[in-house]
């Protein structure tokens, strides 16, 4: 993947001729050891209230995964429901190394999906563009990242 702009990829979903949902794949780094790594973060993801619980979430997840893979990015994060994301090919980042870019991210919140780039030796910190910085849009403030951390709790980071 290379890193010649910040949107890697925009989906959309369409029932019946009206767009109900849309997936966006940005572009930002890892801070491995051995390298810079070009990587991927899903976000946002969204689907219009009337047309949530039929799957369209779910498929677009899919497809983010999917498009992450066809530009080559070696893994694909996210901020956001273990118990939602988990369902879909995501798991706890921390476990395989991998640090969130702000300390506000709650470390189950901290998702990742590996892809058939991934090696072993890519560990380290995601680091987010500028633009996730300037708009304040990296981890969650209190309340809210307190009560996160308290739903949270339970779960192993």
């Amino acid at each position: 993947m290379v890193a010649s702009g910040f949107v890697r990829s925009s989906l959309v979903a369409c029932l019946g001729g009206r767009i109900v949902g849309h997936v966006g794949i940005s572009h930002a780094w890892l801070d491995a050891r051995q390298a810079l790594v070009d990587v991927a973060v899903l976000s946002p993801l969204s689907v219009v209230p009337d047309a949530q619980r039929n799957g369209i979430g779910t498929a677009l997840v899919g497809s983010a995964i999917e498009a992450a893979r066809d530009v080559g990015a070696p893994a694909l994060f996210l901020e956001g429901s273990p118990s939602y994301y988990g369902a879909r090919g995501f798991e706890q980042a921390g476990r395989h190394g991998f640090e969130p870019a702000s300390a506000r991210t709650p470390g189950a919140a901290f998702q990742v999906a590996l892809l058939d780039a991934h090696e072993d030796w890519m560990t380290g910190r995601l680091v987010y563009r500028d633009v996730w910085w300037s708009h304040d849009s990296a981890g969650l403030r209190d309340p809210d990242l307190a009560d996160l951390e308290r739903r949270f709790a339970d779960l192993p980071d």
